[in-house]
């Protein structure tokens, strides 16, 4: 009798996926998102906050779509996800030693309208906000990510990734953290940076970079980790948007920022860069001071 209730339940689960493949969909919390994600569907998420502290039971109950507290988006094709603008629908975690949001082995995943971040903390976070790894054809579209996490955006093996219309700010470390960025392109998005480390860190691998009428933002002020003996005012001055291009430029296959507004960005890291093979055609860089 129990194998054949558990056969009728995977049977109804069943029947409802198909139901619901190539769908609108519209859910008002994080209960009702966990119990429609899935493949060929546009999800419509109600304003609000979707707290993956509601997911916590979940997950330790086996729950599929949560995986180390965080949301994890894993073998989806063709979802989208749109809030109803990143100020009125908000991914958030409470969870500082684990990310808010991971996509795994992914194809046509679209993010559009959502906020996504931690929950402030002085002392900075451990995980990121948003990791994605061996997935293709990515979009953010007016998406604000922020931190207290490590790092805004991770990319491990990321093939076409287009961010457009959105924020990254405020995160513990950096920014951007990259390893076999196969054709990121961001668009018209702003980079808050006030972390201990770089704006962007690239990992060993082949990267092609895109930035087209974006705008990167550093805080003077900010408190710097600091290799070696170097002080920190020197070397964030030098270091602020890559700390370590010179290792991994061997495999950068190409790194543009076109028609790009830069901030509080020292002259000598421009000519640096620019040394190592990185253009910066229409670009603009000006001193605006600190931030706070």
């Amino acid at each position: 009798m129990k194998k054949l209730a558990l056969l009728l339940t995977a049977v109804l689960l069943s029947l409802n996926a198909i139901a619901l493949a190539g769908s609108e969909i519209t859910v008002h919390g994080m209960s009702e998102l966990l119990r429609n994600l899935g493949s060929d569907r546009v999800i419509h998420l109600a304003p609000g906050t979707y707290n993956l502290a509601e997911a916590w039971e979940a997950g330790k109950a086996g729950e599929p779509w949560i995986k180390y507290n965080a949301l994890n988006l894993h073998h989806l094709r063709n979802l989208t996800l749109v809030g109803a603008g990143a100020g009125q629908t908000e991914f958030l975690s409470p969870f500082l030693k684990d990310d808010v949001l991971t996509l795994e082995h992914c194809q046509g995943v679209k993010i559009q309208g959502i906020k996504i971040g931690h929950v402030a903390r002085p002392g900075g976070c451990q995980g990121d906000a948003v990791q994605i790894w061996d997935s293709e054809d990515i979009t953010f579209l007016r998406t604000d990510i922020y931190g207290c996490g490590q790092y805004g955006l991770v990319l491990r093996e990321v093939d076409n990734l287009q961010v457009k219309d959105s924020t990254i700010r405020n995160c513990t470390y950096g920014l951007l953290n990259m390893s076999g960025a196969h054709g990121a392109n961001f668009t018209r998005t702003r980079f808050t940076h006030d972390g201990e480390m770089s704006l962007i860190t690239l990992a060993q691998g082949r990267q092609e970079l895109n930035f087209q009428d974006c705008r990167f933002v550093v805080d003077l002020q900010r408190e710097v980790f600091v290799p070696g003996k170097e002080t920190a005012r020197g070397y964030a001055s030098r270091h602020s948007l890559f700390g370590n291009l010179e290792l991994n430029l061997a495999s950068t296959r190409h790194l543009i920022f076109k028609d790009c507004d830069f901030s509080n960005i020292d002259e000598t890291e421009f000519a640096r860069l620019k040394n190592c093979g990185v253009s910066f055609p229409g670009s603009r860089s000006q001193e605006i001071g600190p931030l706070y």
